[in-house]
């Protein structure tokens, strides 16, 4: 009950913005500002075999801005905030913050290369386009990626469909804080990026980039980490609304400190009908020792916008053998939950470095999205993902017994969204906006094993 009153507090605020939006002119109002408050329904909070029910009650407030500091850069900061209410499980409630500050330097083509510049026009004109065709739902706008995917708007910060020369760079910093009976998952993060686009002539461009980023658990130092990444970008245009890049990644994690952790483990499960299932806790302890772990990571993008208001996505990821073991945790310990992302809320501290790193598997991963406008101006979108995964530590039952070397994971998720733009004006808008969910992870690790159905409901306000 709190936490329904705190969301129906935090509802009248947004619902008092959106009078301000609307009456305020724009002039008033430089930079870019979006809240989002939304409803889950969610059958599995912990996405395991225990079917914990809960409902998820958000608010997430974005605002951006950019200075052209001279002709050729730019600069550009943004603040992402998002508040996470359950409605039995208050004691997880948590908020995330994330400030970023970016530049991006462009320089003037070659003459050989001014079919780019016609490019980037094409692109600009084509950006300008009635806010009610932008992407109401994407697969990392919904819930933390099932693998950590190569955002091309991560790499590519601020200029993603530009094959022009540049330098740009970026630096986040982000903070995670929880209730004091969930403080292990307290987390910071700060991030740096640098990069180099040059372009390879007929609009073609490579790219390489170097991030460096260091996280912190305060509370659980043991999976504290540095982390480097080299990454080599080639990105082609294929038609006037068409593109696809090809990134290939090294990166290398770094544990500073080594401990051990220990937990209470539900062990089995009385009536679920899974192998081994009879219920009970017992004390489990991890040694993280590992120093290091590396792998490689390669990622293909292919974007197309139609003129008809239809805009089709293609990822694939291919996640190479680590090096060694990485650090993760067994889910099942103090049952972590990662950060809920039905309404773009931010994802930058979610929980899945503490309990699915991408250091701790090989996989393959696919995903195709798609975003229509249909009759009546309402615009559907669609993501698929599926994943196969394998995983270099073991598979248990739900007894605490090893039933494979390794553990393999198959997982398709498929999210459908409806939304309807109410305009006032190109630049503000309101966005009632409906989803659901459909997540099927198949385990040979009986905790793993699980599928549910989630809805959601809320409102985007754009101005």
């Amino acid at each position: 009950m709190p936490s329904r009153i705190c969301f129906a507090r935090l509802c009248a605020v947004a619902a008092l913005v959106c009078v301000w939006l609307a009456f305020t002119p724009s002039e008033l109002r430089a930079q870019d500002v979006t809240v989002e408050a939304s409803s889950i329904s969610d059958p599995n909070i912990f996405d395991n075999y225990s079917d914990y029910r809960d409902n998820i009650y958000q608010l997430g407030l974005f605002v951006s801005d950019d200075w052209d500091v001279s002709d050729e850069s730019t600069l550009s900061a943004s603040y992402g905030g998002s508040l996470q209410l359950f409605n039995t499980l208050s004691t997880r409630n948590y908020n995330v913050n994330v400030i970023t500050l970016s530049w991006i330097t462009k320089f003037e083509n070659d003459d050989d290369d001014e079919d780019t510049t016609s490019d980037e026009d094409s692109t600009s004109a084509d950006s300008t386009q009635d806010d009610s065709t932008k992407p109401i739902i994407a697969p990392v706008k919904i819930k933390p990626p099932v693998v950590k995917k190569i955002d091309s708007t991560a790499i590519n910060p601020a200029d993603d469909d530009s094959l022009s020369r540049a330098i740009l760079g970026t630096a986040t910093g982000s903070k995670q804080f929880d209730k004091v009976q969930f403080d292990v998952y307290d987390n910071s993060k700060i991030v740096t990026l640098f990069g180099y686009r040059q372009p390879l002539g007929n609009r073609m461009a490579i790219a390489p980039f170097f991030t460096a980023s260091y996280h912190d658990f305060a509370n659980l130092e043991g999976i504290t980490n540095y982390e480097f990444d080299w990454a080599l970008q080639f990105k082609k245009g294929f038609s006037q609304n068409g593109w696809f890049d090809v990134t290939v990644s090294y990166g290398a994690k770094h544990y500073p400190i080594s401990t051990s952790y220990s937990d209470t483990a539900h062990v089995g499960k009385s009536g679920h009908g899974k192998n081994g299932a009879g219920g009970g806790l017992r004390i489990v302890t991890f040694e993280l020792s590992t120093p290091s772990v590396a792998q490689f990571v390669s990622s293909i993008f292919l974007h197309q916008h139609f003129f008809s208001g239809t805009d089709i996505s293609l990822v694939y990821n291919f996640f190479g053998e680590p090096s060694s073991i990485a650090r993760l945790i067994q889910n099942q310990l103090g049952n972590g939950v990662g950060i809920f992302n039905h309404l773009g809320t931010p994802t930058f501290n979610s929980q899945n470095e503490i309990f699915d790193d991408h250091y701790a598997f090989r996989a393959n991963d696919i995903n195709v999205s798609l975003q229509q406008t249909i009759p009546w101006s309402f615009v559907l979108s669609a993501a698929l993902d599926a994943a196969h995964k394998i995983y270099t530590l073991p598979a248990y039952d739900l007894t605490d017994s090893i039933v494979a070397s390794q553990r393999i994971d198959d997982r398709i998720d498929l999210q459908i969204g409806l939304s309807y733009p109410i305009m006032f004006t190109a630049q503000k808008n309101i966005k009632p906006r409906i989803g659901i969910e459909f997540l099927r992870n198949s385990s040979n690790a009986a905790y793993y094993d699980f599928d549910k159905s989630v809805y959601s409901f809320g409102v985007e306000i754009n101005y």
